[in-house]
């Protein structure tokens, strides 16, 4: 019994718990299509795949990663101003910048999403909003 203890033989003390994808295979792939665009394919599908199937997922993806700069941003100014509004509370500047943030098309926000606190559950529900995913995502 000693050795057991000394040695760590137990190994459910050392197993890793990995968080289980509550999607389907068809979700993940129309997610992957739409996010990823042709990088969701392999070589060979690409070679066989329809010029004007290429060309849809190639529009489709960049609405795509267009929605996601402009949800990143968002979500980076949400969190800017709640800092700003924290250290600066009477701050007549910064209820200007705060109520006045607008988004820019030509800036390109390059956080995580893990850094901004976005989900992939956030992400399917605003691709669903905006048309990209069908609205049946959730049942497929």
């Amino acid at each position: 019994m000693n050795n057991y203890r000394l040695h760590g033989d137990n190994k459910a003390l050392y197993q890793m718990q990995y968080e289980r994808d509550p999607y389907s295979q068809k979700q993940n792939f129309l997610y992957k299509q739409a996010v990823y665009g042709l990088s969701a394919y392999k070589q060979h599908q690409l070679k066989v795949m329809n010029p004007a199937k290429k060309k849809n997922i190639i529009a489709n993806h960049k609405k795509t990663q267009r929605i996601l700069n402009t949800l990143k941003q968002k979500k980076t100014n949400e969190i800017t101003n709640l800092i700003f509004k924290d250290l600066f509370p009477n701050s007549s500047l910064v209820n200007d910048i705060v109520t006045s943030s607008k988004l820019d098309k030509h800036f390109i926000n390059k956080l995580s999403f893990k850094e901004l606190g976005i989900n992939k559950k956030d992400i399917i529900h605003k691709l669903i909003v905006c048309s990209i995913l069908p609205e049946d995502f959730i049942k497929l």
